[in-house]
Parts: structure tokens; C-alpha cells; sequence
């Protein structure tokens, strides 16, 4: 398995490939250029990494002798956010390209390509590190020609003996299964709320608001759940006896952050 992380990725679509993707969508020139500035941010100057290729256009007319429009900044393009809701789907429509050219790598390699926002795997069945090694060259020089940097410190190229991951799942067997430090977060969790309490784990964890932690708690279990079934179910029926026995003090708790954040001290458990 060749695994390639992409260094800053959202912030490395810029506001132009954003307004270009809604321009062949079918969208008119100036609603492209007006939701590419909403889904996108400009950095602070000295966080701005601006590329070559961005450099040469601005959204100002000035090479037309126009003066740009009063209300906007050409002085800088924006870049996707990390986070918005809108930034995955602008990204993958800006990637296509990227992952049609990588996928022709793979395949003649006799891999398999995916990808899933800033993590690109190609599995083989059967391969060699040299093969493997000329994959990832050429996976570099593709990323490097669509303006993506390779993180190097979380790239490798991983043998027929290395536990693989592919975005926090196992992946060794013929099914994807959930890592241990995962199962074990979650029952380290169950247990303390079960035997503690909730507002104790809550002050151990400092978490600021014990329902945000249950949410996420939650989040975490139905995760589980549609990976391993099994476990995730077990785990969910013990999350519902929590809801079941804190069910006034939760509802305390919603009423009173209704007004003002319930904020815990931080302790640890004894």
C-alpha cells in the first residue's frame, strides 16, 4: 500500500479554481465569482501561500484598464476553509482531473486508487517496494503539476506485514474493523460515566458542556456501529442506559445552558 498525505489541502484550492468550478457547472460568470468568495477565506498575509499560478490572475479587471469593484479585496485570493460544510464537494469537483491522472497510475501499476480529502492510498495485491517507490514518484510529480505539496512526514509505503489504516479504519482483513485505541476510547468513557458519573468523567475530560460531550460520545458510538456492528450495538445499549438514568439531570443541564454555557472545574478521577 502506497499511502500519500496531502499537506494543506483545503488551503490549497484557491478562490479561482473555486469560481471555475461553478463556472462549468453551468453558473453565470458573477454568481460564480460571488459563492466562490463566499465558500472561500483569505489567510493573514503571513499565512498566505499563495502559488505561482494564482499569482498571474486576480479577480480585478486591471489588466483591462477597469478598477476593481469598491467592495472587494483583489489584493489577495482566497482558499477553501478547513471545516466549512462546502469545501469537500468544491474540492472533489476541483480534483477530478487529479484523481482521473493518479487513477491511471494506479491501474497500470496493477493498483487500486482512492481517495478521501487529503489521504490518497493505492493498494496492490501483489508488488514490490520498487514498484511501489516509482508509484509514488510519479504521485508526487501529478500533485506538484495541480498545486498540492506532499506531506512527507505522513507518506509512506507500507509492506505486506504493516498494519495499514485508511482514515482511522483498519484495513488488513477482507472487511475495514475499527483500530483498538478507538474501542478502547469508547469503553474507557462508558465505564467512567457508569461507575463515576456523568458530570465527573465530564470535569476529567474538561469538557466544557456534559451534553456536548455525550453528543460526541454518541457520534463516536454510531461510527462504531456501522463498522462493527456487534460492538457498536453493545456499546449503543449502554450509551441509552446512561441517557436513561441522567435523564433530569440532562434535562437540567439543557434548561440552565438555555441561558448562559455550563462550565465543569477540572478534576481528575480518584
Amino acid at each position: 500500500m502506497v499511502k500519500v498525505d496531502i499537506h494543506s489541502f483545503f488551503e490549497s484550492v484557491s478562490e479561482r479554481q473555486v469560481y471555475w468550478a461553478f463556472r462549468r457547472l453551468g453558473y453565470p460568470a458573477l454568481l460564480s465569482f460571488e459563492m466562490a468568495r463566499i465558500c472561500t477565506r483569505v489567510a493573514p498575509p503571513a499565512l498566505d501561500r499563495s502559488r505561482e499560478r494564482d499569482l498571474k490572475w486576480r479577480w480585478n479587471e486591471r489588466n483591462r484598464g477597469h478598477r476593481p469593484l469598491a467592495p472587494y479585496d483583489a489584493s489577495q485570493g482566497g482558499h477553501l476553509p478547513q471545516g466549512a460544510p462546502t469545501s469537500p464537494m468544491l474540492s472533489n469537483l476541483i480534483a477530478v482531473d487529479l484523481d482521473e491522472r493518479i487513477s491511471e497510475i494506479a491501474s497500470k501499476s496493477g493498483g487500486v486508487y482512492t481517495r478521501y480529502a487529503d489521504d490518497l492510498v493505492v493498494s496492490f495485491s501483489q508488488s514490490s517496494r520498487t514498484d511501489c517507490q516509482a508509484v509514488l514518484r510519479n504521485i508526487r510529480r501529478v500533485l506538484g503539476a495541480h498545486g498540492f505539496v506532499v506531506n512527507r512526514k505522513k507518506t509512506h509505503i507500507l509492506g505486506p506485514g504493516a498494519r495499514k489504516t485508511v482514515t482511522g479504519l483498519v484495513v488488513n482483513d477482507v472487511k475495514p474493523r475499527l483500530k483498538r485505541q478507538t474501542k478502547s476510547h469508547i469503553d474507557v468513557a462508558l465505564h467512567y460515566i457508569e461507575t463515576k458519573g456523568l458530570l465527573e468523567h465530564a470535569q476529567f475530560v474538561r469538557s466544557k458542556h456534559p451534553i456536548s460531550y455525550l453528543n460526541h460520545l454518541s457520534g463516536l458510538i454510531e461510527f462504531a456501529r456501522a463498522i462493527e456492528p456487534v460492538y457498536g450495538g453493545k456499546a449503543l445499549l449502554r450509551l441509552q442506559a446512561i441517557y436513561t438514568k441522567n435523564s433530569e439531570l440532562l434535562g437540567a443541564l439543557a434548561e440552565f445552558s438555555a441561558g448562559k454555557d455550563f462550565v465543569v472545574s477540572h478534576r481528575k478521577h480518584s
